[in-house]
């Protein structure tokens, strides 16, 4: 009980007074630390343990692989008694093979691969999506693609990884291509795939791109991807278009609404428009007259 709840210090005070300690007990100990981040006391316990069952290792390995540590993870994991799919499981693998992507390591990725196939763990879902993942972040879109093709159950979160994939290796119009495959397949973009085109496009500085997809995607998109939006055609120096998304922005719970007009400010100042800035500078202060950052980013675009 104390293990889930974060309580690691009542976990081990529950610990150290049981007579005869278990490897249940143990692996909740560990599993304890591990949420708490204190990889020195679940390895503590991992190397007290005189007896270790499927939980235990994959408890350690994936502690260690979610906190960036592949090499110490792939060490432990080449360290278990046999290495095959009853002593690890799917998620064990896609927690070391998220390891390498936060790195950007594909030759342990590959390694890590292998062993998927080797215990007949390489058609799980996720453990197929977090290879892409992988893959893309390390540059290798060819195999992250390879990945995809060979599988027969996609979900949204397969696209978005191969999408991602394209995108940040420079290859929007390959997403963009993958996107409507996506959609003839009857895959339906989510939040995060509408994050992560409009994410591209500016950077890219795709100002028509950008503005035909939120046009295309009218009602399925957040706050936050037309501020995406607005700080691209901010930068672009397009005001007017930007005034006008600010407008249409739909209003969500925990929104800044300072945001929007700050940012055309900040706009505002970069390209000498006073006045854009002082009508922004107006809707700002009328939301909040108490904050500063209008009034002092309204001085230095009328000046």
């Amino acid at each position: 009980m104390y293990g889930r709840c974060g309580s690691v210090r009542n976990a081990k005070r529950a610990f150290d007074e049981i007579a005869i300690p278990n490897v249940f007990s143990a692996n909740i100990l560990i599993a304890a630390y591990a949420r708490a981040g204190n990889l020195a006391g679940a390895r503590g316990v991992f190397d007290g343990m005189r007896e270790r069952n499927v939980v235990t290792w994959n408890e350690v390995i994936t502690a260690y692989s979610h906190c960036g540590m592949v090499d110490e993870a792939w060490m432990l994991f080449q360290r278990m008694p046999t290495r095959d799919s009853s002593q690890f499981d799917e998620v064990t693998l896609a927690a070391l093979v998220d390891a390498c992507a936060s790195l950007s390591d594909p030759l342990e990725g590959r390694l890590i691969h292998r062993e998927a196939v080797k215990a007949g763990l390489q058609a799980d879902l996720t453990v197929r999506n977090s290879l892409i993942n992988m893959y893309g972040k390390c540059g290798s879109v060819r195999e992250a693609a390879t990945v995809m093709e060979t599988m027969t159950c996609r979900d949204v979160l397969t696209w978005n990884a191969m999408l991602t994939a394209y995108c940040q290796n420079s290859m929007i119009p390959s997403g963009l291509e993958m996107l409507l495959v996506m959609r003839m397949e009857g895959i339906e973009p989510d939040t995060t795939t509408h994050s992560i085109v409009l994410s591209a496009f500016s950077h890219a500085g795709m100002v028509e791109d950008a503005c035909a997809y939120v046009a295309g995607f009218a009602g399925h998109l957040d706050s936050d991807h037309y501020m995406c939006v607005v700080d691209l055609l901010g930068r672009a120096g397009i005001l007017d278009m930007a005034w006008m998304l600010i407008q249409q922005a739909p209003r969500q719970k925990g929104d800044d609404p300072l945001l929007p007009w700050t940012t055309l400010l900040a706009a505002c100042r970069m390209h000498g428009d006073g006045k854009t800035g002082l009508n922004a500078a107006k809707n700002a202060i009328s939301l909040n007259p108490c904050k500063s950052s209008p009034y002092i980013l309204a001085s230095s675009t009328m000046w």
